[in-house]
């Protein structure tokens, strides 16, 4: 299968459009939001500190559920650690933790 180098920018994901010459993963194939990560995220390497953070929050939020319950949340996941702001994210308090929390 033949990948953009680059993954698209977070937020971004659309399905790309169906190519006979494109091989996908079985699991991939029930939703758009999975087909777009599989063609533009999955298995692909990724060195930006950001984008890393938020897979990491990704990640852990995933605990007993499924990852496209994840990525259908992953929006609003965004909006509550200011855009996997790490920087921003050190400095919450009390009333920060009680609304990512809430």
């Amino acid at each position: 299968m033949s990948r953009d180098p680059q993954p698209a920018p977070a937020g971004s994901l659309k399905p790309d459009p169906p190519a006979s010459s494109l091989t996908r993963c079985e699991w991939c194939l029930s939703h758009p939001l999975y087909v777009a990560y599989h063609d533009q995220e999955w298995g692909l390497p990724e060195h930006d500190d950001q984008r890393l953070f938020e897979k990491l929050i990704l990640d852990g939020a995933q605990a007993g559920l499924s990852w496209l319950t994840i990525l259908k949340k992953r929006e609003g996941y965004r909006r509550a650690f200011d855009g996997f702001d790490a920087e921003r994210m050190a400095h919450y308090g009390p009333p920060q933790d009680r609304r990512v929390a809430g």
